[in-house]
């Protein structure tokens, strides 16, 4: 195999054959969803960092575990999301070379006798070997392209037996459409116990997330980017979990106050990616961002961003906001199932389920472990109430 790269997620650690020399560089990364710090090793081969990314020749092992929970309709999952420069392997592996694992992706060449074949498509390993990944939403074969930069997310469903996964693969922003349901070769499991990265590719130290319980491991998550072109200020707004059409209002702070500066109109549930021409602010300049979303969610940047002046074609980093919660620990029973309300008045009888964040991830049930429970509650003031129900099992 040449100018290979596969990501796999591991139930013990293997490698592939043909890579013998040994190395210890560890690399630090943050998981964007938890804020957690994570040790990427690079056991066999080469590694080193290049703006930004962590370039390998080899495998890197993380000591990344994400432990199953209970989404909102009782099935058990853990999720994985990574942001990688994407190689092309120029045969599929075999079962030797792939080892134990829940799962498995890599990117084919599509020609490989071709020297100068540049595109791929992407293979999943299961029960059957590899099969090619098909977007369930278009029917179509999920592509790339080398050196392609891909966010891909691993989706593992702990209820089934043998386990199941199915994965979406995003460009610049992750997708919501999945791929088709493929059967893991490990028939028991209860989360993910590490993640491998195998062969030659470029990790983004700031592109990795996990979640238990969820399907989107950067569930109600908000990103932005401002940045100066055509003689007006913008901003790309990058958005998970949507849940509404109600107006999306970008905010800066003037002294004291908040200003609105630009309005976006949602296209619906889902993920999308939106880009809004902003007022009043001037290139160069630094400013304090908040966000609020068509549900009256609140999202702060925790430092200035800068409004970039740069060329067409050039890459803008994305910065990723944090939700404004409200923590709220209360008496619960130890394996019984809980679920958050909330309504903008008390007379009404009118209560929404609302997602909460516990153990590192959103949802709109969860399962207590002990006496008592702290949550964070999406805070909107549209909705200044709420209630704590314990689900009848």
């Amino acid at each position: 195999m040449k100018n290979t790269a596969m990501f796999r997620l591991l139930v013990s650690t293997v490698f592939l054959a043909s890579l013998c020399s040994l190395a210890e560089d560890t690399f630090l990364v943050t998981n964007n969803n938890t804020s957690a710090v994570h040790s990427f090793t690079n056991t066999s081969g080469t590694a080193s960092v290049v703006d930004g990314m962590i370039v390998f020749e080899g495998e890197l092992t993380a000591d990344l575990s994400v432990p199953s929970a209970y989404d909102g309709n009782g099935i058990l999952l853990a999720s994985v999301q990574v942001l990688v420069q994407v190689k092309l392997f120029d045969e599929l592996p075999s079962a030797e070379d792939v080892g134990t694992v829940q799962g498995a992706v890599l990117a084919l060449n599509d020609d490989p006798d071709d020297p100068d074949s540049t595109t791929g498509t992407y293979y999943a390993w299961g029960t059957n070997g590899w099969v090619q990944l098909t977007n369930s939403v278009t029917d179509e074969l999920y592509a790339t392209a080398k050196n392609a930069t891909n966010i891909i997310t691993f989706i593992f469903n702990y209820s089934t037996d043998p386990i199941t996964y199915q994965m979406n693969i995003g460009t610049t922003s992750a997708s919501d459409e999945l791929s088709q349901v493929i059967t893991s070769t490990e028939t028991t499991g209860s989360g993910i116990t590490s993640i491998s990265l195998s062969g030659s590719g470029s990790l983004d130290l700031d592109g990795v997330s996990s979640a238990s319980g969820s399907t989107a491991p950067l569930s109600l998550g908000m990103s932005i980017s401002v940045y100066y072109a055509s003689n007006s200020v913008w901003a790309t707004v990058s958005t998970v979990g949507e849940n509404g059409n109600d107006t999306i209002e970008i905010f800066v702070k003037v002294g004291d106050a908040w200003e609105p500066v630009g309005e976006i109109i949602p296209c619906g549930e889902g993920a999308h990616v939106y880009t809004v021409e902003l007022n009043g602010l001037v290139p160069g300049e630094s400013y304090m961002f908040m966000i609020k979303d068509e549900e009256g969610h609140e999202f702060y940047l925790s430092d200035p961003l800068q409004v970039k002046v740069i060329m067409v074609g050039e890459m803008v980093m994305v910065t990723e906001m944090e939700m404004k919660k409200l923590a709220v620990t209360f008496n619960t029973e130890v394996g019984r199932r809980y679920r958050v309300k909330v309504s903008d008045s008390l007379t009404s009888g009118e209560w929404t389920v609302e997602e909460v964040y516990i153990d590192g991830a959103f949802t709109n049930v969860f399962m207590a472990s002990e006496n008592q429970t702290q949550i964070r509650i999406p805070i909107n003031k549209n909705k200044a109430f709420f209630r704590i129900f314990m689900l009848e099992d």
